[in-house]
């Protein structure tokens, strides 16, 4: 009984291997999860201050659009050394041209009221670059900026680090290109940035939208050319719209997307079913063949024969619309010959070719015509005649 006793209080060689094993895992898994929480931590470090660093460049350019605009160097900072480190930045961080580049130490970081920072860092205000003069290594990579490791990261909401998404639509108008850019998408790790745009020829961005907190934005184009939309992450990440902006003048607008000077080549280069809407008052001196089936909106505005006739050939349709006149000045033939079928809807026709029974402001010998909420006059008031065809 007492050698019973004996057993149970012992440990066995067994039993202490196993207990020895055991706190060698928990220990191991203890020095593992530190090391990591100490990697995590200066991971976190680094991120926070390029994003600060980021910030604080956005809001110089900002401040200095229009030195930059003008093609001035912005001189904050120390000029490049060509220091061995440098150079190990600029190819690091994938940087081939220094050109606009500067260096932000501790001290000139604390003359610009950049605070919370304690690395040095290499900028470009005008290309909103930020580049860390020291990376920042894990798992064997080197990371300099923001975007590196945006790319080199995904995220479990949102899209993938390193990628913007938005779409560009637009909407040609009187006053120029209404541009709408919505569904805009972008990696939560980064935050929002700006969207701009620039002017192909022009060595500038000019921005619309710093900070951007809707998903979607109206804005309009005006002046003739082609432009680029692009989004700027805080990152410093960029996606640049696909399809350039073009905007044309132009007395025409044929479907909403192009502009044309005389409705001669409006007619053109419509198709059957085209619009040709009228966007200024304007004067035409071409003979005009209408050979497609199309609708000319008016749009309120005035268009002036100064000579010549419009002539709309046989079996096409033709819709006049839009609270506007469509007059000739001159007393020569017919104003508008009439073969296929006219519809003249809340518009005016006016011609000093209405008196007599040869002559009309409207020739309908050979086609269909209906007057709807219209006025067909003489230039000096008087109701004009439309000539008909005798069997009519």
């Amino acid at each position: 009984m007492v050698k019973q006793m004996k057993r149970e209080k012992g440990i066995t060689l067994i039993a202490l291997t196993l207990t020895i094993i055991i706190l060698l895992i928990l220990a191991s898994v203890t020095t593992y999860s530190g090391i990591s929480t100490i990697k995590s931590s200066k991971l976190n470090r680094f991120k926070q201050e390029l994003e600060i660093m980021q910030s604080q460049v956005n809001m110089l350019y900002e401040k200095y659009n229009t030195e930059i605009e003008a093609g001035q160097e912005i001189e904050i900072g120390e000029v490049l050394t060509n220091s061995e480190e440098e150079n190990n930045a600029f190819s690091g961080a994938g940087e081939s041209d220094k050109t606009g580049y500067r260096i932000l130490t501790k001290e000139t970081l604390e003359e610009v009221g950049i605070e919370g920072v304690e690395n040095e860092y290499l900028v470009n205000i005008a290309k909103r670059q930020v580049i860390s003069l020291e990376p920042f290594e894990k798992d064997g990579e080197e990371y300099y900026t923001l975007a590196q490791l945006s790319e080199r990261n995904t995220i479990e909401e949102g899209i993938e680090r390193g990628k913007i998404e938005f779409s560009l639509e637009t909407n040609l108008s009187e006053s120029g290109v209404e541009v709408t850019v919505s569904n805009i998408k972008y990696s939560k790790y980064v935050g929002k940035g700006s969207i701009l745009y620039q002017k192909v020829g022009s060595s500038t961005w000019r921005t619309l939208v710093t900070d951007y907190k809707e998903s979607e934005y109206q804005f309009t184009l005006n002046e003739p050319g082609e432009y680029t939309v692009k989004i700027v992450d805080a990152a410093g990440v960029e996606k640049v719209a696909e399809t350039p902006i073009i905007i044309e003048t132009g007395n025409y607008l044929l479907d909403g997307t192009r502009y044309f000077d005389t409705l001669v080549e409006a007619v053109a280069a419509s198709n059957d079913g085209s619009v040709i809407k009228v966007i200024k008052d304007t004067e035409e001196s071409e003979f005009l063949t209408i050979d497609k089936d199309i609708t000319i909106d008016m749009n309120g505005k005035t268009i002036t024969y100064t000579s010549s006739n419009i002539i709309i050939d046989s079996g096409k349709n033709v819709v006049i619309d839009g609270n506007g006149m469509l007059k000739c000045t001159d007393d020569g033939g017919s104003f508008i010959v009439n073969n296929g079928n006219l519809e003249i809807k809340n518009s005016t026709i006016s011609s000093g070719r209405g008196s007599g029974m040869i002559l009309g402001t409207i020739n309908n010998e050979n086609g269909s015509l209906v007057i709807e909420n219209s006025h067909i006059i003489e230039t000096n008031g008087n109701t004009a005649i439309i000539r008909w065809s005798y069997y009519k």
